[in-house]
Parts: structure tokens; sequence; C-alpha cells
């Protein structure tokens, strides 16, 4: 024990209270004494000194070992309190250790004393340590929780076979499968889908049990008529490489498909006025590109065989910042067209800022 051990001792005998200091001197403890021989000086000690543990006579006049524990429980709940005494009873000895005591020592016995400090001072600290670290993993798990409650994503995780483990509030706001009723803990989630959407999310899960991460957008119309965008994303919980449940979260990404879906009409409407092509078709997913361009029946260049002549990257922005520009997003989609710069086909880029609003609109 290294560090400064401060030891009031409650005693009226000045030569038992020697005997104390110069046997845990003997034994090397690194120590600083402050004696107190009655209720007084004891109270004074408490206030001034700052103890890490008190030896506490049983009788002093007016005031004994009992008094003395409860006002240092009182006040110092966590310090260390033996007493060492010349005699009492069994009873009594249990009793003061019922009360709070950490051990007590008779004076015929004084050999035991260093090892007992040492041995209490030891469990307090330990106590002490299991309790901070209890105090910062419940403080942890609070401060989780409540970002697991506050964040803008909603959450539902299930276990194995389907069963809803937990939720957070952002979950149920989403609608996520259904308005039949709310989500409890402990249900199987099948039992809040509609019967029309359950094989699909029954091979969702399935997948994800499997270890794939999965992720779609399913739009729903809202109780006033609105529709809201949901993006869905389903990951496997994974334990010691095993897959033990899965976690779902939602994103409300509305605006972001309201900013999409008005910068394609933009796309559209400007397409067969600034080039010569006035078909429009979807590009599959993972092409390079957002759609494809072609002739109609009427134009001199119309191909039945192969009327796609050309490629559109469109893609809006809600307001311009100093990292979000139409000429940065316009270089991020031509560089999307590079995958697929095999076909060599031309490529448009269609960009629309709202705020402005403003619209390019170029060939590659």
């Amino acid at each position: 024990m290294k560090a400064l051990l401060k030891i009031l001792i409650l005693e009226d005998n000045d030569t038992d209270a020697e005997l104390v200091q110069q046997l845990l001197q003997k034994e090397k403890l690194h120590c600083e004494f402050r004696l107190a021989i009655n209720k007084e000086t004891y109270l004074l000690a408490l206030d001034q000194f700052y103890p890490d543990i008190i030896l506490s006579d049983h009788s002093l006049p007016q005031f004994d070992s009992a008094d003395a524990l409860a006002i240092a429980r009182q006040r110092f709940p966590g310090i260390p309190f033996i007493m060492v005494t010349g005699m009492v009873s069994e009873e009594f000895a249990a009793s003061i250790i019922k009360l709070g005591a950490d051990d007590y020592i008779l004076k015929d016995r004084m050999a035991r004393l260093p090892a007992v400090i040492i041995k209490t001072i030891e469990r307090h600290r330990s106590e002490k340590e299991k309790q901070e670290a209890e105090r910062k993993i419940i403080q942890s798990e609070t401060h989780l929780r409540t970002i697991f409650e506050n964040t803008s994503e909603g959450f539902l995780l299930l276990d194995r076979n389907a069963v809803i483990m937990a939720f957070n509030n952002k979950a149920t706001a989403y609608t996520f499968f259904s308005r039949l009723q709310e989500f409890k803990i402990g249900q199987c989630i099948y039992n809040f889908i509609e019967d029309s959407r359950k094989e699909f999310v029954q091979e969702i899960i399935a997948k994800t049990l499997r270890g794939e991460n999965i992720q779609y957008d399913r739009s729903y119309e809202m109780e006033n008529g609105n529709i809201a965008w949901i993006d869905f994303s389903a990951t496997p919980v994974i334990e010691a490489g095993q897959v033990k449940g899965i976690c779902i979260a939602g994103r409300d990404i509305t605006e972001k498909k309201i900013i999409e879906h008005a910068a394609e009409a933009i796309a559209f409407f400007l397409t067969p006025r600034v080039t010569e092509f006035s078909v429009i078709e979807e590009a599959i997913i993972g092409t390079g590109f957002d759609y494809w361009l072609g002739y109609d029946e009427s134009h001199d260049s119309y191909d039945s065989k192969n009327f796609l002549q050309a490629r559109l990257e469109v893609s809006g922005i809600k307001s311009e910042s100093i990292t979000n520009t139409i000429q940065k997003r316009v270089k991020e989609k031509k560089q999307q067209t590079i995958k697929s710069e095999n076909l060599k086909l031309p490529a448009y880029v269609s960009v629309t800022e709202f705020a402005s609003p403003k619209t390019y609109f170029g060939k590659k």
C-alpha cells in the first residue's frame, strides 16, 4: 500500500492509541494519524482530516462505537470502520457488524490489525471500482437508449424466429409494415404484416438469416393521404460468427424521393426539346446510367431492332451548399457513366437545383 493512508483513531487511552500507531508503523504502512478522544474531536477530525479509515474504541465517556459508526455512515457512507476494543460480547460484536462496521479487533489480538486494515481497504476499493464500473455501464446504456430513441431512423431487432426483441419510437412512427396494431416485444413480426406482404417479408428475413444485407425502398399512403417513402435495410446480427438475429432499419427518404421525381420530370420535359430523342426508358440497375434514350417511329433514324441510342443520368439538389453544388453533382454523374462507356453511345446529364431554381442539361 504505497499511497498515504489517513487513519482516524477514536481512543481516549493514550497508551492504546500509541500502541496502534507503533504497530502499523512497524508493518511499514504509509500512514498519517489523527487522534480523537471524544465526540467533539471526532466530529472535527471528520470535517478536517477526511480519513481513509476509522479505528474506534468501543467505550468512551458519553460516547461509544455505535454512535461513532452512525455519525460516520451519515457523513461518509463508504468509509471503512473497524472497532478496536478490549472486551465486548459476541452479541454486541454481531450487532455492530450488522449496523455497518467492517470488522472488529480485540486489543489482546492486535497483531491482526494491519492485515485487517489492508483487507478492509482493498475490499472497499474493489467495491468502489465495481460501483464505478456499474455506474459507467448504466450511464452508457442510458446514453445509448437516448440515442436509440431519438435517432431519425427506426430500428427493429428480431431473433432468428422473427420474434421482436426491441424497437424504438421511430419504428412505430414510420408505419413499418402495417397499421393493424402496435409492435409488442415477444410477438412474431408476421403478426403485424398485411397478408399481401408476408411472403415478401419472409423472403427478406430468410435472405438476411443467410447472412445477406438487404436494402429496398417502399412508399406508403399515410392517413392524411400523402405518400411517404421509407428506405429499409435488413442486416444480420452476428455473434461469435453466427447469425443470431436481424436488425431492420427504416429511414424517411420522402424529401429525397420528391426531389428525385421532380428532377426526373424536368429531365423528361427537356430531353425531347434539347435533344433529338423522344423515347425514354428506365435502365436496369447496375448499368451505370439511369435511362435509355431513343427515337420514336416517326424519326428517320428509327430502328425497330435497336431504337435505344443514348444514355441519360438524372439528379436533383434541394439547395446548393459549399460541398454540394450543381457542378460537383454533374461531375459525379458523368463519372458514373464511365461504367457503360463500352456501349459507345452518347451520354446526357441533367441536374436540377430547386432553391434557385436552375438546371444543367448537357451532353458528356
